[in-house]
């Protein structure tokens, strides 16, 4: 028997996923693949997946990515922010094509945005409206691009 993980967020999948159900990470090829044998007789497992010491002190290590105070949790979110940024408007669908990410994943995007006073707030089916500027996002980021 073969189990499936998520690279991303290490959550079990099922086969026929293309995107994790948890985290809306676009699973590549196969996932993480792990063989158990299961001795007959056995009806019910229970797995578990658990990185080793020397992988959880790398991510300890990895620092921030902040914009003045506010937490970029990845570099996709930057990206989506300066796409929105850039043409005046985003949508949950517009991060999907762009960024190449799942429905989920796009929708936590934008409402990290929303959350943190970049975008507007919902309205139908219109996109959303984007309050920040370029100069403020340079400002911000304290980079031009």
């Amino acid at each position: 028997m073969e189990i499936l993980f998520c690279r991303n967020c290490r959550r079990q999948l099922r086969e026929e996923d293309r995107y994790c159900p948890y985290c809306g990470e676009e699973v590549r090829g196969y996932g993480e693949k792990i063989t158990v044998i299961v001795p007959s007789g056995v009806t019910k497992i229970e797995v578990r997946y658990e990185e080793n010491e020397t992988a959880q002190e790398e991510t300890k290590g990895a620092k921030d990515i902040r914009l003045d105070g506010v937490i970029i949790p990845e570099p996709c979110y930057l990206a989506a922010l300066k796409h929105a940024v850039a043409t005046g408007s985003i949508s949950i669908s517009i991060v999907q094509r762009r960024l190449s990410v799942g429905y989920p994943k796009a929708g936590k995007i934008i409402e990290w945005m929303e959350d943190n006073g970049f975008i507007s707030a919902f309205s139908g089916s219109v996109a959303r409206k984007v309050y920040l500027t370029r100069e403020q996002l340079e400002k911000l980021s304290g980079k031009a691009d």
